[in-house]
């Protein structure tokens, strides 16, 4: 019995971002929480971002944002979860990547930004950074560093690197900072970025996290996802389902497979193991 489905967003739940959640995943979701089912959303998104694509579908859910290291208990709801890395870990990121100018950064604190920066259209920084940063007020996004200070004195959740004009240096970057820097751990959720966490929180903690506070044991728990940073989460669960179009190593690390992501996998995968049980 499954009661609790957590899911990655790009590359698996979004076809279109800028269209939301497509309507047959919507649906689907919406079938299993008639069941009781509960849902969350674990993405390497910001929470805000996050909650509107759950609250333009109608849909009312967990929130586990920055790969888990920020989560909400419903979209734009409360703070219940907030994992950060030693101050000295981000401010020793920060002098590795300063190295490299190919690399465009942003280092996130909560609802909170700085960037390495300054877009020209300051009003689409959205593109960059997510479909609908700003919404809501609740995301501050400042550039060239503005504020850094402040910032990595609060906590810094997630930094996330990316070789932008895909230079081919991100790898260079990946060994330089396993090499110089402690306190952290490095995924990916595309094939240009570094996305850099605090050591030990990753999407596997948090949705084990919010099975513990739902007292739901993780072998009732389903996680959809395509890419590295799902691998603790897809390997966690009872129903780890990767998507036809994931990473090598997300697909070694899921017990079980669907449909690729523009082909409704979330839906495909629901339906199976959810509905139809």
């Amino acid at each position: 019995m499954i009661r609790l489905i957590a899911m990655d967003m790009d590359g698996t739940l979004l076809i279109h971002p800028s269209e939301g959640i497509a309507a047959r995943n919507a649906e689907a979701l919406r079938q299993a929480a008639a069941r009781g089912v509960k849902l969350a959303i674990c993405s390497g998104r910001t929470t805000e971002d996050a909650s509107y694509f759950a609250l333009d579908a109608g849909l009312d859910m967990a929130i586990m944002g920055l790969n888990g290291a920020y989560c909400l208990d419903r979209p734009l709801g409360q703070c219940v979860a907030n994992h950060t890395m030693p101050e000295q870990t981000a401010w020793e990121l920060v002098a590795v990547l300063d190295q490299y100018p190919q690399m465009i950064y942003g280092v996130f604190s909560g609802e909170d930004i700085v960037l390495n920066y300054q877009r020209p259209d300051n009003e689409h920084l959205g593109i960059d950074w997510g479909t609908h940063l700003g919404r809501s007020g609740r995301t501050f996004i400042r550039q060239r560093k503005e504020g850094l200070d402040q910032l990595i004195k609060r906590g810094v959740n997630k930094i996330v690197a990316v070789d932008q004009a895909m230079t081919g240096i991100r790898e260079t970057v990946r060994e330089k900072l396993n090499t110089s820097v402690s306190g952290m751990a490095i995924s990916s959720s595309w094939i240009n970025n570094l996305e850099i966490m605090p050591t030990g929180v990753d999407k596997g903690t948090a949705v084990a996290e919010l099975a513990q506070r739902l007292e739901i044991p993780m072998g009732e728990v389903m996680t959809l996802g395509d890419n590295d940073n799902d691998i603790p989460m897809l390997a966690c669960a009872g129903y780890g389902v990767a998507m036809a179009n994931a990473t090598p190593g997300a697909l070694a690390a899921a017990k079980y497979r669907t449909m690729r992501f523009d082909e409704y996998g979330v839906a495909a995968a629901i339906e199976k193991y959810v509905l139809k049980a």
